[in-house]
């Protein structure tokens, strides 16, 4: 009980300025003391009546400070970081209640008090002030609580205010780990089932050889569009690859063929040739070596190309055995300009197209006419093989036409067909195409006063090249 009246009369005063008629000092006085030590708090309510305003009385209550801290505001594993300063009626802070025992009172109080008012002063309750407790950082965090004149600090370890960052530190290293071994796995997959049938495919290939032209089968077993595009595109320039040995080695037999068989004819012809020349017979002498001439300059394959004066004077010779054989009932003319007979071209060229004449032109009454005419803009030629035959129909041409746009695009495929006789044009115009390496230029149309006109020609090639 409190019996000084002044002391009375400043906790009324204290208790009517508090908003809810009520305050907590700290006695530091215990009425029935079972330990001198302990520090007690006191709660004071005043009592009056609820029609005036008139206080009768006091009610009271006293405990230990020690009480605080069986109060559910704060975590029970977390009571070593709170602690309770008083500074009632006294410049020099009371520790009311001191469970944190690293703490230096004095050394904060003032810094706190400061804080306080300063955060008052902006409407804040609460203030941070950092400390050193036993070589530990720490965040002291205090505010004034109501009704109370009390500081209440709390000492938070700066290591606890880090540990939920940490955990959450490693839970993301750990995620970042697992997501990277993931995405590791995952682009090695992806590489395998890409490499997988590329590696198939490159052991396929290593294994073709001459006798093996060919890819097992297996377009299962790729997973993509791409691979199955590239596994397809092999295989196509596999078949072509094939084609064009076969072609090749075709046309290597009868090279060597073409070497053997004529010689017997050579010495056949010449035996000819000395029989008639010794019985006075110039004519059958001059045919036999007009033809001996033919012979030799077909099957010759020392030279790729020849000039096109080469290949006049071996058309001249067959022309003149045709004129032979058909007398006055067939001529023929050669108009040539001095610089295109300089131009190179694959051997056999312009008798396939005079051969033409007679066998599709000439199933008309005779007398049958061939004219030759070859001329040079300087950078080009142009050959044109004219006769007075029975022309060609538009669907004859046509189809002509489109023989010679097949062979063109696929030569390797269609060179089995190809021969010296019956297709003298295509056959000419392929070996030309070869020899340029470019299409060459032909037109072939019926001429308005009967008979039919071949036109071929393309640029002029040096001879030095491959001569």
């Amino acid at each position: 009980m409190l019996n000084d009246i002044s002391a009375l009369d400043g906790l009324l005063s204290e208790i009517r300025g508090s908003s809810d008629n009520c305050a907590i000092i700290e006695d530091g006085i215990d009425r029935l003391p079972d330990d001198p030590a302990d520090t007690f708090i006191s709660l004071y309510r005043l009592l009056s009546y609820t029609d005036t305003s008139r206080p009768y009385g006091f009610a009271s209550v006293q405990l230990r400070a020690t009480r605080l801290m069986e109060l559910g505001i704060w975590n029970s594993a977390e009571k070593d970081e709170y602690f309770i300063i008083s500074d009632r009626h006294s410049a020099t802070p009371i520790p009311l209640m001191l469970s944190n025992e690293g703490i230096d009172i004095v050394a904060v109080y003032a810094s706190l008090v400061e804080q306080l008012a300063i955060a008052h002063s902006n409407e804040k309750g609460l203030v941070e002030l950092p400390y050193r407790d036993n070589g530990k950082d720490v965040i002291l965090l205090a505010a004034r609580p109501h009704p109370s004149d009390w500081i209440l600090v709390r000492a938070l370890p700066v290591e606890a205010l880090s540990r939920p960052y940490q955990r959450n530190y490693l839970v993301t290293a750990f995620v970042c780990f697992a997501l990277l071994a993931f995405l590791l796995w995952l682009v090695g997959y992806i590489a395998e089932r890409i490499s997988r049938p590329i590696r198939q495919l490159s052991t396929d290939i290593s294994e073709i050889g001459l006798r093996n032209m060919s890819l097992p089968n297996g377009h299962d077993r790729y997973t993509t569009k791409e691979l199955a595009a590239l596994d397809e595109a092999f295989r196509h320039m596999l078949e072509r690859l094939d084609q064009s040995i076969a072609v090749e080695m075709q046309a290597y037999m009868r090279a060597l063929q073409a070497q053997m068989n004529p010689h017997f004819l050579y010495n056949t012809l010449s035996v000819i040739i000395a029989s008639s020349e010794t019985f006075g017979d110039d004519k059958t002498a001059s045919m036999c070596t007009k033809l001996t001439s033919m012979l030799r300059y077909i099957s010759g394959i020392n030279r790729d190309t020849v000039t096109l004066a080469e290949e006049i004077e071996h058309t001249r010779n067959y022309l003149d055995l045709m004129k032979e054989r058909y007398e006055h009932l067939f001529s023929y003319e050669i108009i040539t300009d001095e610089q295109v007979l300089k131009a190179a071209m694959p051997r056999v060229v312009v008798q396939p197209l005079a051969e033409n004449c007679f066998t599709h032109g000439f199933h008309n009454e005779p007398p049958w006419h061939i004219r030759i005419e070859a001329q040079s803009d300087g950078e080009n030629w142009l050959l044109r093989v004219l006769d007075n035959g029975v022309g060609s129909t538009i669907e004859q041409l046509a189809t002509l036409d489109e023989q010679v746009s097949e062979y063109l695009h696929d030569i390797a495929g269609h060179y089995q067909e190809l021969s010296l006789g019956g297709m003298g044009l295509i056959n000419t115009l392929l070996r030309l195409t070869l020899m340029l390496g470019e299409p060459v230029r032909y037109h072939i149309a019926n001429r308005p006063d009967g008979g039919l006109a071949i036109e071929i020609g393309g640029r002029i090639y040096d001879p030095s090249i491959n001569l």
